[in-house]
């Protein structure tokens, strides 16, 4: 099972990628996964190891929250504070 999840920055991509790692590692089921396009690509690909390579139910799992990792960090991470125009400096 591959899916490529696209991110607007390395910094957001990194985000999701530690969001991930945390489940992953809670259930010891770890995907494969790979940055290209300046690290704001993360290509995965999920099978488990224990059932010949084949694709488990930890693997539907694993993608279920990879998905929904994916689409709160879209919404939530911002690699900086949002500033409103009336905080900024006037010169």
């Amino acid at each position: 099972m591959t899916k490529t999840f696209e991110f607007s920055s390395f910094e957001q991509a990194q985000h999701f990628v530690q969001r991930v790692s945390r489940f992953a590692s809670q259930k010891d089921h770890h995907p494969e996964w790979l940055t290209s396009n300046g690290g704001r690509t993360v290509s995965v690909r999920l099978t488990s190891h224990f059932a010949g390579n084949k694709v488990t139910l930890f693997d539907f799992e694993l993608a279920e929250n990879m998905n929904q990792a994916h689409k709160i960090t879209l919404k939530e991470y911002s690699a900086y504070p949002w500033v409103s125009s009336r905080g900024l400096a006037q010169f």
